[in-house]
């Protein structure tokens, strides 16, 4: 069938294409290289494998701060050319920490270069804007803005104030993004606790507020060591700050349209300080052992090592799902079905977002409103890599016609994918078949009477059945089944089909040799149905076949009984001219007044009988 084709088609695509699958942002202060080159590269190839959250997945967006010209050719070349560098822009900033720089999976995202920016946020810093859209995602379209930011360091109010103005600044920039924009907060701003107005401005009510997804609760101390992302070191050495994990600099905010758990949403429990395994407060990362992967020891302390000799921040990674996908299918062609017929569509309906776990896309929730021949609608949820939900829905059959009707299929949804989709059916729709005896009204009961001298040898009896009022839009008339006629009637004719326009035939015979003059009867049913399409409906008519056998002297051209052929006969021959089953006038009793009977009057010509 048609649909088995399509499922088995839709779900090999929707594994593979389109080329994006959850998102994983990663912002990380690289302290302008000052660090290991190798122990960096070895956190980068972490990053996409870490499984801290329960699943593993390539990094899709790596924001880095602290990145001059030479260490944007490095991470150039150590990311490879499966991600595309960002709109870059430095700005003299090498002298002042150097700028930011945003990398994004080419398989997954693409940049709008209309939509970078680069916002002043004091203390000769600048904080980089950026539009990525999703690739595959383009009904409708799906994308997000990312700013990137490296506030003034250090404490005093100086200090406080200037990220106070840098704050505002991104805030200003963003309130010119589209309503309701999906917007990524991120970087090293410095605040040294949750209290400093800088922070508190980023978390205040309003229409691009940033929603910290640690809660605005305090994170300082020892109760809050999974907070902190810096320094993964306890000495300073090359440029590099030590002190321990005690401050938590390195955020990764996001505005209220990522929080709903629909759409693009922030996965909960996937934001995480990387490495920080809450056992480290005031200490080196890699002092004594590690358990950010719990139960592999081994492994954690692996990143430990790399992350204490590669930067003086760790990074700040948390994975977002994507939109629902809707893919749905309905047979479009009923074919051609009898008035009445009971008739079912295949429906299937599928959510194809390209997550790798099943909390990485977003719920389908979808209602399916029908019209025209369609009799039901549907409704339903369909989680990500859930098995597609497959139904039938009924048709109306009850007017014949051109059968016509839709499911439109809509979701409330957050960036739903193809919605709304109407999908169509078709059919014809037959009104039953008629059986008649009469060609112009609705004869089902019909008798046919005959009479014949003994001795006259075999005699035809044709009996014409027709498919009245039929055309196009009515079904053809089967005549399934004749009942066998008592004797001494004779059936020689079978079943019928394809009954149209031209009426079947009924063909009998009578043998009058030996038979003596009474009069024979026979009732004879005769079972009828549509042409073989759904909603085949039966019928029945009945045929008496009546004999009157006439003593054999009886002259059977002499149709007035006067006792001679002439004229009058051969004027009631004339009269009776054509299809006429089992009439007097058809001398031959095959169904029709013709030739042959004017020819049998003309022979018999003269007295007649007794």
């Amino acid at each position: 069938m048609a649909w088995r084709t399509w499922l088995a088609t839709t779900i090999s695509l929707g594994v593979a294409a389109p080329g994006v699958a959850q998102i994983r942002v990663v912002n990380f202060n690289i302290a302008q290289l000052n660090g290991d080159s190798d122990a960096l590269g070895a956190v980068l190839d972490e990053l996409s494998a870490d499984d801290h959250a329960g699943f593993a997945i390539p990094v899709s967006v790596f924001v880095f701060q602290e990145v001059t010209w030479e260490t944007l050719d490095f991470l150039q070349a150590r990311l490879g050319g499966t991600y595309t560098t960002a709109t870059y822009t430095n700005s003299n900033k090498d002298i002042y920490g150097g700028a930011q720089a945003l990398f994004y999976r080419a398989a997954q995202l693409n940049e709008d270069p209309a939509g970078h920016d680069d916002i002043y946020t004091g203390a000769g810093r600048r904080t980089d804007r950026w539009r990525l859209d999703l690739l595959g995602y383009d009904d409708p379209p799906v994308g997000f803005w990312v700013y990137s930011s490296h506030l003034k360091a250090a404490a005093g109010s100086k200090n406080v104030a200037e990220r106070l103005f840098g704050v505002q600044q991104i805030l200003a920039n963003a309130q010119q993004l589209p309503t309701g924009a999906h917007i990524l907060y991120m970087g090293d701003y410095n605040f040294s606790s949750n209290s400093e107005s800088g922070y508190a401005a980023f978390v205040s009510e309003g229409p691009v507020q940033a929603l910290d997804p640690l809660g605005t609760g305090s994170w300082s101390g020892e109760s809050n060591a999974h907070k902190h992302t810096q320094s993964p070191r306890a000495t300073n050495a090359g440029g590099l700050s030590g002190g321990g994990l005690d401050d938590r600099f390195d955020l990764q905010l996001s505005t209220a349209p990522w929080q709903d758990d629909d759409g693009l949403s922030l996965m909960s429990g996937t934001y995480r300080a990387v490495g920080n395994d809450a056992g480290h407060y005031n200490l080196a990362v890699n002092d004594g052992t590690n358990t950010y992967y719990p139960g592999d020891v081994p492994r954690s302390d692996s990143l430990a090592d790399a992350l204490h000799d590669a930067s003086d921040h760790v990074p700040v990674a948390a994975d977002y799902r994507l939109p629902a996908v809707l893919s749905a299918f309905l047979e479009p062609d009923f074919g051609v079905v009898i008035q009445g017929a009971e008739v079912s569509m295949t429906l299937i309906v599928e959510n194809l977002v390209p997550a790798d776990v099943a909390d990485g896309g977003a719920v389908l929730d979808y209602t399916g409103v029908a019209a025209g021949a369609l009799a039901e609608g549907v409704a339903g949820s369909l989680p990500a890599l859930s098995e597609p939900f497959i139904t039938t829905l009924a048709v109306e059959t009850s007017v014949p016609g051109s059968g016509q009707g839709s499911l439109t299929i809509d979701s409330p949804g957050e960036s739903v994918q193809h919605v709304p989709m109407t999908l169509s059916i078709t059919g014809t729709i037959l009104r039953p078949a008629n059986a008649s005896f009469d060609p112009s009204f609705d004869e089902d009961w019909r008798t046919v009477g005959v009479e014949m001298a003994a001795g006259t040898g075999v005699h035809a009896i044709d009996v014409p059945v027709w498919n009245i009022g039929w055309d196009e839009a009515q079904a053809l008339l089967d005549i399934d089944t004749i009942a066998k006629p008592d004797w001494p009637f004779v059936l020689t004719s079978g079943p019928a089909s394809d009954i149209g326009l031209d009426p079947a035939l009924l063909a009998f015979t009578v043998d009058t040799d030996g038979l003596s003059p009474d009069q024979y009867v026979s009732v004879i049913p005769i079972q009828c149905s549509d042409e073989a399409l759904p909603g085949e409906t039966t019928s029945s008519v009945q045929l008496v076949l009546s004999l009157v056998v006439t003593d054999e002297t009886t002259c059977p051209e002499d149709l007035n009984d006067d006792g001679a052929v002439a004229v009058d006969d051969l004027l009631a021959v004339i009269s009776a001219w054509g299809p006429c089953g089992g009439c007097p006038e058809d001398l031959d009793g095959n169904g029709v007044v013709a030739v042959d009977d004017l020819l049998a009057v003309i022979s018999a010509w003269g007295p007649c009988g007794d």
